[in-house]
């Protein structure tokens, strides 16, 4: 056929009208006609059509009516295959001339017009187009305007649903708004692949080396990235009455279960609904990425279509880094999944630290410039930190709660073992193995562990509190390490904060100079009872060398503006010996140094608690 004209026509109602026939109304009144039509056409072995026009006219859209011209249609029909080829001319303000492909094939033992039995895949190549005039005949899953680009799309189907679809797509000066309680997203450029498949348990989509760069100059490299979800597709009502809706019947009885029905994700369906907003459960899924920017995304999450749980933690943590290896699988709930599995590399990672919970000492720890390798399941994992040139925050521990790192590396282990009894926490167990630092204060390594407490009855005042003694939280903790070089004017600073407030004090006002040298600490005990005043709560010692320390043992006045009175004792110099912090109190030992002109050596002695009415007692050598 050549030079073919056709009007294609929707009425008000909905109705499709091909040449001056109503569609709806034979489907209703003659469907066996139809179906005799439908089996004429597709059993026939080639139908050509050259050089025909088509108009399309929408006056339930009421938008302008679409020109294609120049169209040639290819209908090849085999025993059981069907191959099509349109090719046709947009409007020049469309674009430029596309192709539509389609190869098909029909069950055994069906009929040749039974078109929705049939599996195959549909292509469609659109070298050139506009995105605004596209959205005017079109519905689409999201809210679009503006820009052009270019598209090539592959749909298999089978039985009248689609099964996958892979898109090739370049696009420039899109605004769109992803879902409707997101922000709007300007993108000055775009372009990758992007994939989706389904199937009656769930959805899997993904993107292969796709970026993109807003109008605001926020660029996302190009990478690799893939979700899965495991969530039941809700099944299609099977209609009997015409021939084709019979065969569809008959296979779906035979495959023991209904067809299910595009997902409330799926383009085009579900008026931009998200799996998290469905009614049926996200049961469990897998994510997968090559490079993720958390910062970016963090900047980007108002205009992403992300579900709570992900917002919640991108706002709280405030993450930055980019992942450059992310392999995760859970089962169960997103937000409180029963078993997962991660896998992650992470560099440059930073987590914002969080406040301190009511009743509790310390808040949630931060970091930041941290470079981390974790591999983590429901019931523990192993992590490679290092912060070269880092920090860590710890909030309530220290005086000063950040701190910097000119090196750091460490290697975590922690166990999550669930309760004997139900409806109990599980108990947990963290350690720290070859942890190596060094800053401006000292350098040195030490080895921690830690675990929650055995939850304890506690007195009816402090029942309703997780924190205290015996109680779940701050739990118990064995730290010893060593400090092989330190500037004593600094041990102040990392002395812990919560019972240490007089001691800290102290030691920061009496040592004003000097180095520590060989220092070894070791802390052990429930850190509810810390300092551990008396012996049987726990350990706290400090023990190591000084050389070149000023102490001024009995420091002065504390003035409302911070400044501290002069002593009206003599301070002691040039002090070198070993120094002992054992839970309260203060010893000095095999010590030497100087009075003013006076030479002191064999020094012995110190304070015998801080807590009480501190008293400094010595025992030693005294010339010139």
């Amino acid at each position: 056929i050549e030079d073919a004209r056709l009007l294609v026509r929707r009425d008000r109602a909905g109705h499709v009208h091909v040449g001056g026939l109503d569609l709806a109304a034979r489907a209703g009144v003659s469907s066996s006609d139809e179906a005799a039509t439908l089996d004429w056409l597709f059993s026939q072995d080639e139908i050509v059509l050259r050089r025909g026009a088509v108009r399309w006219i929408d006056e339930q859209r009421q938008a302008p009516a679409l020109e294609l011209g120049d169209v040639d249609v290819v209908l090849r029909n085999g025993l059981r295959s069907h191959d099509m080829r349109i090719d046709a001319t947009p409007p020049a303000a469309w674009g430029d001339r596309f192709t539509l492909l389609a190869r098909a094939r029909q069950p055994l033992f069906s009929y040749a017009g039974d078109w929705r039995r049939w599996t195959g895949t549909f292509y469609a190549d659109l070298p050139r187009g506009d995105v605004a005039e596209l959205k005017r005949y079109m519905n689409l899953p999201f809210e679009l305007a503006g820009g052009r680009g270019s598209l090539r799309l592959w749909l298999d189907f089978q039985n009248d649903h689609w099964r996958s679809a892979t898109a090739d797509v370049q696009l420039g000066g899109v605004a769109l708004r992803l879902a409707p309680d997101v922000e709007p997203l300007a993108i000055a450029h775009a372009g990758g692949r992007l994939t989706a498949s389904r199937d009656p348990a769930g959805v899997s989509v993904s993107a292969e080396h796709f970026g993109f760069e807003t109008d605001d100059g926020i660029a996302w490299p190009a990478g690799d990235l893939r979700l899965s979800w495991q969530q039941r597709q809700r099944s299609v009502v099977v209609k009997m009455g015409r021939r084709a809706d019979v065969s569809h019947a008959r296979d779906t009885a035979l495959a023991g279960s209904a067809e299910p029905a595009p997902p409330a994700s799926a383009p085009g369906v579900g008026g931009g609904r998200l799996p998290w907003d469905d009614e049926e459960p996200v049961t469990g899924g897998a994510l997968s990425a090559d490079h993720l920017d958390l910062a970016l995304m963090r900047r980007l999450a108002a205009t992403l279509p992300l579900p709570p749980v992900a917002r919640k933690w991108l706002a709280d943590y405030q993450p930055e880094g980019v992942v450059r290896r992310l392999d995760a699988h859970w089962s169960g709930p997103l937000a409180a999944p029963s078993v997962y599995r991660v896998s992650a590399a992470v560099d440059g990672f930073a987590l914002a630290a969080g406040a301190i919970p009511e009743g509790a000492r310390n808040g949630r720890p931060g970091w930041r410039n941290a470079n981390v390798t974790v591999d983590a399941d429901e019931r523990g994992g192993t992590a490679h930190v290092a912060l070269d040139g880092g920090a860590i925050e710890l909030p309530g521990v220290f005086e000063e709660p950040v701190i910097p790192f000119d090196r750091f590396a460490a290697t975590a282990a922690w166990k999550i073992q669930p309760a004997r009894v139900g409806g109990q926490p599980p108990a947990i167990q963290v350690a720290l193995d070859d942890v190596r630092f060094a800053n401006a204060d000292a350098d040195g390594e030490l080895q921690l562990k830690w675990n929650s407490g055995p939850d304890a009855a506690a007195p009816a005042a402090a029942a309703a509190s997780r924190f205290g003694r015996g109680r779940r939280f701050p739990g118990a903790i064995e730290l010893k390490g060593v400090l092989a070089h330190a500037r004593a004017a600094r041990l102040a600073r990392y002395l812990p904060q919560q019972g240490l407030d007089m001691t800290r004090r102290y030691v920061a006002a009496a040592f004003s100079n000097g180095a520590l040298d060989n220092v070894r600490f070791e802390v052990r005990g429930d850190l509810a009872g810390f300092p551990y005043q008396r012996q049987h709560d726990g350990e706290f010692r400090i023990d190591g060398h000084v050389s070149g320390v000023d102490l001024d043992y009995v420091p002065g006045a504390l003035g409302a503006d911070g400044t501290r009175a002069p002593s009206q004792w003599p301070a002691f110099t040039q002090v070198a010996g070993r120094i002992v912090l054992d839970r309260g109190a203060l010893e000095i030992h095999d010590a030497a140094g100087r009075m003013g002109e006076l030479r002191l050596h064999d020094v012995d002695g110190g304070i015998k608690s801080l807590y009480e009415q501190p008293t400094l007692a010595l025992r030693g050598q005294v010339s010139g």
